[in-house]
């Protein structure tokens, strides 16, 4: 398990994630383009929102996305509408990936 908990002022711009098994867990804020790559286990992401608008696309396989309340699971495509200058690009193969932005 990797966990990054919210510092106070954790902040990333332009992120790569890549799980290929086991758990990453981030909290705190993501600016930019974040790309999430879950060939296997877990990512949970608890985005500090504050305010910024995101957008994303997901690319599920076998796995599930979760993005605040929308689920999408096994071999979908879903994209959100506009592309906002926080972007998260999201590729599920099998496993989840949570997301929450608050």
């Amino acid at each position: 398990v990797i966990r990054i908990k919210r510092p106070e002022q954790f902040l990333c711009f332009g992120s790569n994630i890549d799980c290929n098994a086991g758990s990453i867990i981030v909290e705190g804020g993501l600016r930019g383009r974040t790309d999430i790559d879950c060939n296997a286990g877990q990512v949970v992401l608890n985005i500090d929102g504050a305010g910024e608008s995101y957008s994303w696309n997901t690319n599920a396989a076998l796995g599930k996305v979760t993005i605040n309340d929308n689920s999408f699971l096994g071999n979908s495509r879903q994209r959100s509408t506009g592309k906002e200058k926080n972007h998260i690009d999201i590729s599920c193969a099998v496993g989840s990936v949570d997301i929450s932005i608050e």
